[in-house]
């Protein structure tokens, strides 16, 4: 229509009327701006909205970490904040923001370090991404791979019976092997395999688990499976070979999936039975397998040159031999001297006689009656391994278990497999003790004593039969009026991290008395870890304390927070003080933080490694609130107490992987 006026394009009005200010607040995604230390100048309403924070109790108040959570926080110290010094932008990194009601939002953030025109840090900006739903997707995903996983393990237990039942020699072997993992895979309280005689007797029980289950008298035709009892039949070929019987403590289903896996494994049981029959002939050879693998399996479970010889003559007998002894090469005078038997008894002379022969020559010493004869006999086997003579295994049969000449390469195995773990238990004594001296004397020693304090402290490898690692403690005197607390942990263990260690704590006593309070301690430290591989990446816990006057000035270098229990009050951990690990800024010069208090008389303080806290499976949140809670019910224990308890209470008795340190401090208050 001429002259009629055009639609106005409302959407691009719209657009057009939107403001650059509007648009940042309120955005599809949280923005803030920091300064490099985290202090939050500028937040948009929608990370407002988000939270439920107020942007007066924000801006200029606040810091990012200080809305993390404990663990995010240790994070942004020890990974997010390096990582953005170096590289100046960190992209998608998940962390949970506790908003102000006290909830986690789980957020994914991006962020970009803005440097000025000198290349000093200016600002940080963040965007951050409500990750709600993504998570919730991923529970999601989780929950199916858990089913995918769950039906894998099915089919993973069915392919472990069946080599299992490869690898089983008689019915026993066969019997534990299905009902281990069928117990493992059903939860079953009881468990029972029973086998009918060659001549269709009744049945006989080969092994059973947990109460007595009420078996039928014949195995039943098909599978039953009832609520609290499946009975399973073995039948290999159409030949009855028994049955297989789970009981349950509880009435519960059992799904098709379950089902099959109960079937087939059954089957495979029967066919196995049937195997077992027919290789009556070869028993002999393979009872002898077995017990080579038995000896290897038996004579790793111990440690120590000794116990192994102990272990190898209990092994023998009655298997091989009515009685045995294990004569060493090289006694305490320099002779052969016997160090194990079974029974106990005294070696008799002439075979204590072939023995030594058996360690000259090398040979083995046949004595007794002729092979073939089934008259009694005895033998004694050279132990060698890697070309050095070890001693002599003598084994002695009664009337009926004469040694013939075919039994003589068997023998001459199960000699050098044992003379191989005897060998490996040789160095593992001599390594043991090389490993015990260097970590006794890279520990710290005796305390300084002063009435104004009391400290005790407790390592705990995490290498059982080492006792050596890269976790440590230390107490010394700065001048007579300052002490100086450290405990440290260097990334691995063994011997290297052994030595890291060491080197660092002669470090830090020499850095201690030239510099001036714990952050300058660090700094100097970060220097000297970029000469030693092995300690970069070392975490630190440094305090020094004034004992006139209770001052205590502290630094963690991404070290769990030190807990401080005060004379009146609750424990608290402390988060001041704290910068990335050692190491952690490269060549860059890195300002280390430290924070300061006072001591009241009576208060408590510990420092300690992350293996006190930190388990697989659990978040380092919860680590850090038993072990507070810990110490608040023990807030008034002398220190030696404390590392005494502590320890015990948060490991529950178990192992740790990890090395454990821990060093509690009481402050008694100035000398009267």
């Amino acid at each position: 229509m001429a002259g009629a006026e055009r639609p106005r394009d409302t959407v691009h009005e719209a657009l057009l009327e939107e403001s650059a200010e509007d648009l940042y607040e309120h955005a599809p995604c949280g923005y803030l701006s920091t300064l490099p230390d985290g202090l939050i100048v500028k937040v948009n309403e929608t990370f407002l909205s988000w939270t439920g924070h107020r942007r007066e109790d924000l801006v200029r108040r606040r810091r990012f970490q200080d809305l993390l959570t404990p663990g995010g926080r240790i994070y942004h110290e020890t990974h997010y904040a390096p990582l953005l010094q170096m590289q100046g932008a960190v992209r998608e990194i998940a962390v949970d923001v506790v908003r102000a009601d006290g909830g986690r939002l789980p957020m994914l953030v991006n962020s970009v370090l803005r440097r000025d025109a000198d290349g000093a840090p200016l600002l940080v900006r963040t965007t951050a991404f409500d990750a709600t739903d993504r998570k919730r997707y991923e529970r999601e995903l989780l929950a199916a791979r858990d089913r995918e996983r769950a039906a894998r393990e099915r089919n993973e237990r069915l392919q472990r019976v069946t080599a299992a039942l490869a690898a089983a020699l008689d019915e026993r072997e066969i019997a534990e092997a299905t009902l281990a993992e069928l117990v493992a895979a059903t939860g079953a309280a009881s468990a029972a395999l029973a086998v009918a005689g060659d001549d269709g007797g009744p049945l006989r029980a080969v092994l059973s688990h947990g109460p007595a289950l009420d078996l039928p008298a014949a195995p039943p035709p098909e599978p039953v499976f009832a609520e609290t009892l499946v009975v399973l039949p073995l039948d290999a070929g159409g030949r009855g070979r028994g049955l297989l019987a789970l009981g349950f403590a509880a009435p519960r289903p059992v799904p098709a999936d379950e089902r099959a896996l109960l079937v087939a494994c059954a089957a495979q049981c029967a066919q196995a039975l049937e195997r077992a029959r027919l290789q009556e002939r070869t028993l002999e050879a393979a009872r002898r397998l077995a017990l080579l693998a038995a000896a290897g399996r038996a004579l790793d479970e111990v440690q120590g040159f000794d116990a192994r010889a102990q272990r190898l003559v209990e092994l023998v007998v009655p298997t091989l031999a009515d009685a045995a002894w294990l004569r060493k090469a090289d006694g305490a005078d320099g002779l052969p001297e016997t160090i194990a038997a079974a029974p106990p008894a005294p070696m008799p002379g002439a075979r204590a006689a072939a023995a030594d022969l058996a360690i000259a020559t090398g040979q083995a010493q046949l004595a007794g009656a002729a092979p073939g004869d089934e008259r009694s006999s005895e033998v004694a086997l050279p132990l060698c391994a890697r070309g050095g003579m070890l001693g002599a295994l003598s084994l002695a049969r009664g009337a009926g278990r004469g040694l013939r000449s075919d039994d003589l390469p068997f023998l001459r195995e199960l000699a050098d497999r044992a003379g191989l773990a005897l060998e490996n238990a040789r160095l593992y004594e001599q390594q043991r003790a090389v490993a015990h001296t260097l970590q006794h004397g890279l520990l710290a020693g005796a305390p300084p004593e002063d009435p104004r304090f009391a400290v005790a402290a407790h390592y705990q490898p995490g290498v059982r039969t080492l006792e050596v690692g890269g976790d440590w403690h230390d107490t010394f005197r700065i001048s007579e009026d300052r002490i100086g607390l450290v405990v440290g942990d260097v990334v691995g263990r063994g011997i290297d991290a052994a030595i890291a260690m060491g080197q660092l704590r002669s470090a830090i006593r020499a850095l201690a008395g030239a510099a001036t309070g714990p952050a300058r301690v660090i700094e100097q430290l970060d220097r000297f870890v970029a000469r030693i591989d092995a300690a970069q990446h070392a975490t630190v816990a440094y305090a020094e304390v004034t004992l006139d006057s209770g001052r205590m000035r502290f630094a963690c270098a991404g070290h769990p927070p030190p807990v401080l229990g005060p004379a009146a009050g609750d424990p608290r951990l402390l988060w001041g003080g704290r910068s990335a690990p050692l190491g952690a800024y490269g060549s860059l010069a890195a300002h280390r933080e430290e924070a300061e208090l006072t001591l009241d008389p009576g208060a408590r303080l510990l420092l300690y490694t992350d293996g006190l806290v930190e388990r697989r499976g659990r978040p380092i949140d919860a680590g850090l609130d038993r072990l507070v809670a810990a110490f608040a019910r023990r807030r008034s224990a002398p220190p030696a107490a404390l590392v005494g308890d502590l320890p015990e209470i948060l490991l529950e008795g178990l192992h740790n992987d990890d090395d454990v340190c821990l060093l509690a401090f009481a402050y008694a208050g100035a000398a009267a």
